[in-house]
């Protein structure tokens, strides 16, 4: 029988008997998993591009107004269940990047640590750079802030600017005028309708605390809102509108590493839940493992809490509650949450909303 008689073994079989060892399969699963996950987040990165693309074109063509463009996402948002941030976000993204995203080896997070930077050759240039170093997206960021630095915006030392603390003052609420009436301005869109002995004395624009609120029982306002019941106002000295919109609060759920469910104490026992969004800081986006460790660290940091305090901004109509959380850890230590995830690598600062954008409705 010659040579070439033999049957041949199938290649398949060859693959298969090689995967009895162990440095095979080590390599195997190393070249098939990482390239398919850098395929992944090549194909997500179009993907939000395109989506971007969409929405700007369409607000384009409905006359470019910026109230339009906040429109629609909360429509799509409403409509398709996709957060309005990622939203807003592949809309942000196109538009710093018009023509393609440049680099096919940059996440997602890369971009969105380079939407903040607002000159376009300075923005690109770094995008490059980020490409050819390999950087991560914690690198990109620090290098971001670095050239921030050496243009002299930010103080000496400090490679990652922290956040300036909005702390209010529980209790406080303001007076504001209702039709012919006044009525107290809880946060939230909530309101209490005063009956004319409890607005002797007082006029749009006082601020007070509801003495015996948190003792007694809700009643029903004729909006059908859940009130408190109280004993009556107090007037309060040398309040100012940003002592306002301040609450005790309870963690419902993490969303990611700035987002967060919350049980919020209007005028005890009156309460709301709302989704808030921490102020001046953005985490890495869920599924990519920088944001899924910032949801880990997030979540631990609140399960070890005794008491919560947040003070929420709206800074326009349209955008979700922004807040300043404040902790009261188990073991005594105060902790602002904005800064602590800052200090820790988990978020990197992103000032879509600046403090003097505070509106003081709430």
């Amino acid at each position: 029988m010659s040579h070439s008689s033999y049957p041949k073994m199938d290649r398949s079989i060859k693959r298969n008997a090689s995967l009895k060892h162990y440095s095979v399969l080590k390599d195997r699963v190393r070249q098939t998993l990482l390239a398919g996950q850098r395929e992944i987040e090549r194909e997500k990165v179009l993907i939000y591009w395109n989506t971007g693309k969409l929405i700007n074109e369409h607000v384009r063509l409905n006359n470019g107004r910026a109230d339009y463009a906040e429109r629609v996402i909360l429509r799509l948002e409403a409509d398709l269940g996709i957060d309005e941030t990622v939203l807003r976000r592949t809309a942000q993204f196109q538009a710093a990047f018009p023509i393609r995203a440049p680099g096919r080896e940059l996440t997602w997070s890369h971009y969105k640590a380079l939407l903040p930077v607002k000159d376009e050759s300075e923005r690109k240039r770094l995008a490059e750079l980020a490409e050819s170093k390999r950087w991560n997206w914690q690198e990109l960021a620090e290098r971001i802030q670095q050239t921030r630095y050496q243009k002299g915006r930010l103080p000496a030392g400090i490679s990652d600017p922290l956040v300036e603390p909005k702390a209010g003052i529980p209790g406080l609420y303001r007076v504001i005028k209702s039709e012919d009436s006044l009525a107290i301005d809880l946060g939230f869109a909530s309101y209490i309708d005063l009956s004319k002995s409890q607005s002797r004395g007082l006029k749009e624009g006082d601020i007070v605390s509801l003495r015996g609120a948190a003792q007694t029982r809700p009643k029903q306002s004729r909006s059908g809102i859940a009130s408190p019941r109280f004993a009556g106002l107090a007037m309060t000295k040398g309040a100012t509108v940003a002592d306002l919109y301040c609450y005790p609060a309870e963690l419902i759920r993490v969303v990611d590493g700035d987002t967060l469910w919350m049980k919020v104490w209007l005028a005890a026992p009156m309460w709301i839940i709302e989704k808030l969004r921490l102020r001046g800081i953005d985490a890495p986006e869920l599924g990519t493992p920088e944001g899924e460790a910032a949801k880990r660290f997030l979540t631990s940091v609140l399960n070890q809490t005794r008491a919560i305090t947040i003070t929420t901004t709206k800074p326009d109509k349209w955008d979700r509650y922004l807040s300043d959380i404040f902790l009261e850890m188990k073991d005594g230590e105060l902790i602002y949450l904005n800064n602590h995830l800052l200090e820790n690598g988990h978020a990197f600062r992103y000032d879509r909303v600046q403090l003097t954008d505070w509106n003081v409705e709430g």
